[in-house]
């Protein structure tokens, strides 16, 4: 199967059938999104360049958002464009920070 390659054009993934153009365009341009560290994670969300849908008909998958290290260490989210990687980004930010704050709430017997 030969996969589709992509680059950003103004935050709008465009193919990019040139392999030695793609690879000259990721060893040049920034793919992280955003990247938020936490006390003990990290929040990466990345253009990843490649479709990882595996070929579903949902449309390609181009940007992660994964998290290392704390209680959710691994977790993994893929979008289709920009702006949802964006959103997403800010979701497991929340997700993280959410759980801190919950574990820091102490335990009242009524």
């Amino acid at each position: 199967m030969n996969t589709l390659k992509y680059i950003l054009v103004n935050k709008q993934p465009v193919i990019e059938p040139d392999l030695e153009k793609w690879a000259s365009w990721f060893e040049d341009s920034r793919t992280h999104i955003a990247l938020t560290e936490l006390e003990d994670c990290k929040v990466s969300t990345i253009f990843l360049g490649i479709d990882y849908s595996y070929g579903e008909q949902i449309g390609p998958l181009l940007f992660e958002t994964m998290i290392f290290g704390g209680e959710y260490d691994r977790y993994k989210e893929r979008y289709r464009t920009y702006d949802a990687a964006e959103r997403g980004h800010i979701m497991a930010v929340e997700m993280v920070t959410n759980s801190h704050r919950l574990r820091e709430i102490p335990d009242y017997i009524c």
